[in-house]
């Protein structure tokens, strides 16, 4: 299952980085950092871009500014349970949770590539 987050890892940071640069002029500041700030693990690290950012970190940017950037694509931005049940997914490899793979598999297949608002013209 972490092969297949990992996989969508890229497409996450270009659809942030599509996103976000409609969000605000110093994005990078504005958005990804403000967003990890807070946290424990990622607060005192220096990314120098989003490429730097795993899946956790991510996942936690597109979370910390899904109303930001919903505000600038209205119809992009309705299902924000699916950006849930991946943070969920992410969880559960970390922490070694028991999950029904096989439907995990389906769902980030939904996220990444079948789901219209999330990744639309990033890759």
């Amino acid at each position: 299952m972490l092969e297949y987050l990992c996989a969508v890892l890229p497409y996450m940071h270009a659809f942030l980085n599509e996103m976000l640069s409609q969000v605000s002029c110093n994005w990078f500041d504005d958005c990804v950092y403000d967003s990890l700030q807070r946290n424990q693990t990622y607060g005192n690290k220096a990314f120098s871009s989003l490429s730097d950012l795993d899946v956790y970190a991510a996942l936690k940017v597109i979370d910390r500014n899904w109303n930001k950037m919903k505000l600038r694509n209205q119809n992009k931005f309705s299902n924000k349970a699916l950006l849930k049940d991946v943070q969920d997914i992410r969880d559960s490899v970390a922490h070694s949770y028991e999950r029904n793979f096989n439907s995990d598999k389906k769902l980030l297949n939904n996220f990444a590539f079948d789901n219209p608002q999330f990744f639309y013209s990033s890759i």
